[in-house]
């Protein structure tokens, strides 16, 4: 288990969709309504044969879920994009074909992305190295500004790491190693 000292103020519950507000679990937040959560990884080859980027956020105020997962290879960009209502499991982190599941706080993720119309799928394991920074977008002028009134707090961190797995794209499968494919990955509340 990582060491929970190590992010402070974040905790191992700041990976999940659980927060009441937009400041980490560990702080008194806000209680601004537009509350969301939203998490983005990307993985690219060393020698950029492929780009992938893959997204889900859930917006507990409005009880949905949305999530999107693409690659770029050969000059050709395929999108997978899905929606659905929220169930109460807020910590559900599916919607269709396209998964995200939190392994070890801080180190690890596994992402899927199973059958689909587009013939894109991957199951890819997704490894921190370098420690999250937590960062809190302030007041200036910004989206989210309106007339000098802050609308949303936004926060979030961002970190980079290694990926490594399998994807398949229109039949054609091939292995991403962690020793040549980097990537970021960010999470927004």
């Amino acid at each position: 288990m990582a060491d929970l000292k190590e992010h402070f103020p974040l905790s191992h519950f700041d990976e999940l969709p659980i927060h009441q507000s937009n400041e980490p679990v560990r702080l008194v937040g806000s209680t601004d309504p537009r509350a969301f959560e939203r998490y983005w990884f990307t993985a690219q080859d060393d020698e950029g044969k492929y780009f992938i980027v893959a997204g889900i956020g859930t917006y507990a105020n409005l009880g949905t879920v949305d999530a999107y997962a693409m690659i770029i290879q050969d000059g050709k960009q395929t999108t997978v994009r899905v929606h659905r209502l929220m169930n109460q499991e807020r910590t559900d982190l599916r919607a269709g074909p396209i998964g995200f599941k939190l392994i070890e706080p801080f180190r690890e993720w596994r992402l899927t992305l199973g059958e689909n119309a587009q013939e894109f799928s991957f199951d890819l394991r997704w490894l921190d190295t370098k420690r999250a920074v937590f960062q809190r977008v302030g007041d200036f002028n910004i989206p989210g500004v309106v007339d000098f009134r802050l609308l949303h707090n936004w926060c979030g961190y961002e970190t980079f790491g290694r990926i490594e797995g399998s994807v398949t794209l229109k039949g054609k499968t091939f292995e991403v190693r962690s020793a040549s494919t980097r990537g970021s990955r960010a999470r927004q509340c």
